[in-house]
Parts: structure tokens; sequence; C-alpha cells
């Protein structure tokens, strides 16, 4: 019992964290904000690192009162100031470009910035569109996301707008999951534990609602994926992981964990891509940005960048790339089938889920924190110990590039520190995570 009320009382002081990060980026302005950039990193990690304490008890997270709270807190999200981002305005700008018939995969926001300019249109949002113009990320790359995606984008035009978007559908999806649980699933306390914990989520929330990064989406659909997967459900969550996947490449790592549908699940991803291909053929060519992603990205952990750096000693830039992508790949697709072959013929462990994810950690070239919202519903629904939630709280860490004097400075800080973290999650803990049932 005191340990429950320990738990408890943690739970509050992460809810008025989340409370006072909304406060002090609402009211910044009036704050230095180097400083106050600052505090919200230092709040970032703090809730991070705070909440897998808190899956101890996840009867926490199943309370009407506390799911209410979250929901203020994502509308307060929502008008915010998302931190150290600007994918959002490549969103709305891309969204613009196919409401004018404009082909995002073949026109970059730079080009259609020109065309604007060129060409006053009272469809247009008037100054406002100019400006998400001008801050687009990378604006002189065309648009790399799924045709499917843009297309959502279509019905936004500010980021505010693209918020309640986010926050709708997520809402919606999640309404008729729980729906589904409390009157046909024999897995009650799981699949509610899993849904209720992914809507108290710190990565969630600061990356889906307040960075507004459509990986949320693609949680959301892992999160009904393995409700129907624990359910036994099988065209249902194989038809979403495939979508997931589609939306995200990255995503089919965790393919093994479908053990009885793999193979339905890579055609239903197949038919996907074609269909996507068929759509908008334009980005799939060899020149297209999609391409440049594959092969000149790179944003991760450290163990990457250092191989690159070191090579270029030797080699010319973009023959440290291509080599040091081979290496990477190499030690990927090696580990990777190592652990696909063992999950072929034995119950999947919770350290392997983690080996799968820390495999990806480190061995891709991009390795955003985003990235591991496709993650966050696999370590809810898979891992028993608290500790083992420490892998998804580094990912905090990367806020510290942006507020430290040299980036490379702050890379080999973190790295060290993030190796650390990740000794913690293989440790065997003694405190078993407890259904709310």
């Amino acid at each position: 019992m005191k340990k429950y009320l320990n738990v408890q009382y943690q739970f509050i002081i992460y809810i008025i964290l989340l409370f006072l990060f909304v406060a002090i980026n609402l009211y910044q302005k009036n704050m230095d904000l180097h400083l106050s950039n600052i505090i919200l990193v230092i709040i970032i990690i703090f809730t991070s690192f705070l909440f897998p304490r808190l899956m101890i008890q996840t009867k926490l997270f199943v309370q009407y009162k506390v799911l209410i709270l979250f929901f203020i807190l994502r509308l307060l999200f929502c008008i915010s100031n998302p931190l150290f981002e600007d994918d959002y305005y490549r969103y709305i700008v891309e969204g613009q470009m196919l409401n004018q018939d404009i082909n995002p995969y073949k026109v970059s926001p730079m080009e259609f910035g020109m065309i604007y300019t060129l060409h006053e249109d009272q469809g247009y949002s008037g100054d406002s569109l100019y400006h998400y113009i001008n801050h687009s990320g990378f604006a002189t790359l065309s648009a790399i996301y799924p045709p499917i995606v843009i297309s959502m984008f279509r019905l936004i035009d500010n980021p505010i707008s693209l918020g309640f978007l986010f926050i709708g559908t997520e809402a919606l999806l999640l309404i008729l999951l729980f729906l589904y649980i409390k009157k046909y699933s024999p897995n009650y306390f799981l699949n509610m534990k899993l849904i209720c914990a992914w809507y108290v989520h710190p990565l969630v929330l600061y990356e889906g609602h307040l960075n507004r990064h459509y990986d949320l989406w693609i949680g959301l659909l892992i999160v009904g994926a393995i409700v129907f997967y624990n359910d036994h459900k099988t065209k249902l969550h194989s038809v979403l992981f495939a979508l997931a996947i589609h939306l995200k490449g990255y995503s089919i790592i965790y393919l093994p964990f479908f053990k009885h549908s793999r193979w339905r699940i890579l055609l239903v991803w197949l038919s996907f891509e074609v269909c996507s291909y068929l759509w908008y053929p334009s980005r799939f060519l060899k020149k297209s940005s999609l391409n440049t992603f594959i092969n000149q990205w790179e944003f991760n952990n450290g163990l990457f960048t250092y191989l690159r750096v070191y090579l270029e000693n030797i080699a010319p830039l973009e023959q440290a790339l291509l080599y040091t992508r081979i290496v990477f790949l190499l030690i990927f697709i090696i580990v990777f089938l190592t652990i696909y072959y063992k999950w072929y013929f034995r119950t999947i462990k919770h350290n392997s889920f983690i080996l799968m994810s820390v495999l990806f950690f480190i061995c891709s070239p991009v390795a955003n924190p985003w990235y591991f919202l496709m993650a966050v519903p696999f370590y809810i629904n898979y891992c028993d110990r608290y500790n083992q939630h420490y892998f998804i709280s580094l990912l905090s860490f990367y806020y510290l590039f942006y507020i430290g004097v040299d980036p490379l400075e702050s890379l080999a800080l973190i790295t060290g520190i993030a190796w650390f973290i990740l000794s913690l999650s293989f440790y065997n803990s003694k405190h078993k995570i407890k259904d709310h049932s």
C-alpha cells in the first residue's frame, strides 16, 4: 500500500510537470528564450525518466478523470509552440500543394513559394502560407511522405488545425478500440492497459501532440494491431500493421512479433505500396527526395556519425556515407536475421524486443525520437519490468543537441549516457509491472 501511494504521488508530480511545461511554453515570450528552452528540456528529460516508475501501477492510468486531464493537456499542447521542430510546416505546405493540384513529389516547398509569389491566388491562406513555406525544413527537397499521409494534410491550413486533426484521429481510433475491448475482447485488462498507457505516455505527448509528427498515426495503428493480435484477430491486425509499415518502412523491424501472420502482413503491405506507386509514381523516381533521404540523411545516437567522421579522413564524403551505411546495414541484417530465426521457434522475450529496438537505434542512419512512437505500443504490451522502459526515456536527450554550444561535443556526452541507460534496460529489476486487474 505504501509503495502504491508513493507511485501515486509520483504520478501527481508527473502531471504537474506537464502542465508546468505548457505554461512555460505558452508564456516564454516574456522569458529569456535560451533559459526557457533549457527549463523545457529539463522537464522533458525528468518526465521521461519518471514515467517508467509509474508503469509499476498501471491502474493509475485507467481512470476517467486521468484521461480527461490528458485530453486537456492535448488541447494545451495543440496551441503551444513546437520545440525545435519544423516538420509541421512542410505538412501544411504539401497539403496545400495537393489542394492546388500541384504534385508535391515533383515540386519542392521552395519552388512552390516562387509559384505562389508570382501568381497570387485568393485560394491560398494569404501571408500565413508564405510564412509556412519559408519555414519548411529542407525546403529545396520535394515530398517523401506517402500520398495517403499528404492527402490527410489537405484538411488543415495552420499548425493548430493540424493539432486538432491529430487529437481527433487519435480519439476516434482509441474510442473505437475501447468499445471493442469493452464488449468483445477476451483480454480486457491487457488491452485496456495498452490504450490507456499510450494516452498518458510522455513521448506521445511531446512528439505526437507538441511537435506534431505524423508518426503518431503509425503508433496508433500499431496499438490497434496489437489489440487485435492479442485477441487473435488475424485479418484486422494484419491490415493495421501493414498500413503502419506503409506510413514508415522502419516499422517492419517489429514484424517478427506477429508470429502467425508475417506473410499475410507482407502481402498486404506490398499491396499498399503498389497502390501508392500507381497513385504517385514520381515518388519513387531515382532523383526523388525519397532516394536522397535513403542515401544521404543522417541523425542518430552517435556510433554511425563517429564511423562516418573517421572514414571521411580516408575517403570523400559521399564514399564515407556509403561505406558507413554498408557497414551498419550488414550488422543490422546479421543480427536481425539471427533474432528472427530464434523468434520463429521460441516464445518472444522482452529482452529480445529491447535488443531489436537497440539494434535499430544503433544501426539506422536516422533515429529521431519520434520514430520510436512505433515502439511505444510494443513496450507497453510486452515489457513486464519498469526499467525496460528506460530505452524510450533516453530519447529525451535528443533535445540537448539544440541547447548545447557544440553539437559534436553534445553527441559525445549523450552517447555515453545513452549506453549507460541502455544497460539499465537489460538489468533484471525485481519490480514487475502490475495490471490494473
